[in-house]
């Protein structure tokens, strides 16, 4: 069990420190052309998934690159 503990990574934090894992997460692999349907409203600081509805009423949308 020390093993395990002791040689434990988290997968997450060892892909976000990583560039190369990170460009791999984007819309298109072989382009780097964001996508326009993927879009994002800020809540709390952070960003989430906007809804159709404020998809529909356009305003404080943040598109993905």
């Amino acid at each position: 069990m020390a093993h395990v503990i002791g040689t434990y990574q988290c997968e997450w934090k060892t892909t976000i420190d990583n560039e190369d894992k990170v460009k791999m997460f984007r819309s298109f692999v072989n382009s780097n052309q964001g996508d326009d349907n993927v879009v994002f409203v800020q809540e709390r600081g952070q960003i989430r998934p906007a809804t159709d509805e404020e998809r529909e009423l356009g305003k404080d949308l943040i598109a993905v690159a």
